[in-house]
């Protein structure tokens, strides 16, 4: 909706520079299209999940998509440039 809607671009706006000002880090979330992640990366948004990434997958499977992650973001959305990670994780098992 962002997109779609001034006054929604301009509250994603907001909020993304009040976490940069207080120095803490932003994650968006409900990214669905393309259009919506470039959107955030012009406004400086280094952190996100949703549908467009993957949709919800029970603990078992999570596991198995954290462990590859890298290789199985860039293989999947290689055409997006993703150079940060979507999710930093620590002590998989």
């Amino acid at each position: 909706k962002m997109n779609d809607d001034e006054k929604s671009g301009a509250i994603v706006k907001t909020i993304l520079m009040l976490g940069e000002n207080l120095g803490i880090d932003v994650v968006a979330e409900g990214i669905e299209t393309e259009r919506q992640l470039e959107s955030l990366r012009t406004l400086g948004c280094k952190l996100g999940q949703g549908y467009l990434f993957s949709r919800p997958v029970d603990a078992s499977k999570a596991r198995k998509l954290l462990k590859k992650r890298p290789l199985h973001i860039k293989q999947l959305h290689s055409h997006l440039d993703i150079s940060t990670p979507v999710l930093e994780v620590t002590n998989i098992q």
